[in-house]
């Protein structure tokens, strides 16, 4: 992945995040098509990069069931979780300089 693809996946993780931060109180599909049709659009498989001396790993994962939403990020930075903010930061940082500190490590499996 280039440097933008990566900054664009960021973005992608930002606005899902956001966009589901009430999932608790989402009405899930009536149908399994519905349900699993909003699954795609919503889960982002983890991928990892580095930034400067840090090694991110973000990603998202969205589960509809009969009843219920579940909703919940992935986001580690150095082996430790982190917070939605630490990621906006991230963001800004990595638009602010094009990308320059943004490495790709290849894709993760978590």
């Amino acid at each position: 992945m280039t440097n933008q693809i990566i900054i664009n996946q960021i973005q992608k993780v930002m606005d899902v995040a956001v966009k589901n931060s009430n999932a608790y109180y989402f009405t899930p599909g009536k149908s399994a098509a519905d349900r699993r049709w909003r699954e795609s659009q919503n889960n982002i498989s983890v991928f990892s990069f580095t930034e400067g001396k840090d090694t991110w790993e973000l990603g998202y994962n969205y589960r509809e069931t009969c009843g219920n939403v579940y909703a919940k990020g992935h986001y580690i930075r150095n082996g430790n979780k982190t917070t939605l903010l630490a990621v906006r930061g991230l963001l800004k940082r990595a638009i602010a300089s094009n990308g320059a500190s943004i490495k790709e490590i290849g894709d993760c499996d978590a």
